[in-house]
């Protein structure tokens, strides 16, 4: 009988995590790592006593920082970039250069974005390099697709930062529907308004049948940026809160 499941590869939303255990009985052990460290550097407790959302403590052998952009390494709670030190590659193959940025003084930094809380248990949110800046304010996609994710025509959803020329970015969703449900733009942010602030609500929501795809399953965030770029921009008034 089925014991133990592990998920790898990306965050699992934690409606995912609920739902699956109300199914089946079984809590999804969600676990980090990364090709550079050859293998996992966290989990949570297999027995599912872990933290909902978290991706475990480092396992022996590794040692996680929080830091920010200057290095400095940050209290518990605060997001920063992930760093790690223990058994990292060599280096990139031929490539002295994306070696030296990556690896520094022993630690190798992940471009992920998280936070360790005080007990050590390590919380991610994202890739550096796909934080949407509005404004000068940073939203963190991972916040507004947990959300998405709760929606109950949606099947997939990737939030991606377009540029514009007066708030430097604007948040834009891609959205895959379920089967025989069809959503509006209109229907999705007023969903996003009701559960988050108004700068976070997408205000370009495109549909597709489905979304590009990596060789390892991911959803596509390049191609997915790649396509926005070619868009026309809109522009959408504030939608107030239904009373």
């Amino acid at each position: 009988s089925l014991r133990l499941c592990g998920s790898g590869g990306a965050p699992l939303p934690t409606n995912v995590i609920r739902r699956f255990k109300h199914h089946y009985g079984l809590t999804i052990i969600d676990l980090w790592g990364l090709t550079e460290a050859v293998a996992l550097v966290t989990c949570p407790p297999v027995d599912g006593t872990g933290k909902l959302g978290s991706v475990g403590k480092a396992l022996p052998g590794w040692e996680i920082k929080i830091v920010d952009d200057r290095g400095k390494q940050l209290p518990p709670n605060q997001l920063g970039e992930i760093i790690i030190a223990g058994p990292i590659m060599n280096g990139y193959y031929n490539n002295p250069q994306a070696t030296a940025e990556t690896i520094k003084d022993g630690w190798l930094h992940t471009g992920d974005i998280g936070c360790v809380d005080e007990h050590g248990y390590l919380f991610l949110s994202g890739r550096k390099k796909e934080i949407i800046i509005v404004k000068g304010q940073n939203i963190y996609p991972s916040d507004i697709e947990e959300v998405l994710s709760t929606h109950p025509k949606i099947a997939e959803a990737r939030v991606i930062g377009i540029p514009d020329k007066l708030r430097g970015e604007i948040v834009g969703v891609v959205i895959s529907s379920k089967k025989r449900m069809v959503a509006t733009a209109q229907e999705i942010r007023h969903f996003c308004l009701e559960r988050l602030a108004n700068y976070k609500v997408p205000k370009q929501v495109i549909f597709l049948e489905s979304l590009p795809k990596t060789a390892a399953g991911k959803i596509s965030w390049e191609d997915l940026k790649a396509y926005l770029s070619t868009l026309p921009r809109r522009s959408f008034p504030f939608i107030r809160k239904p009373k």
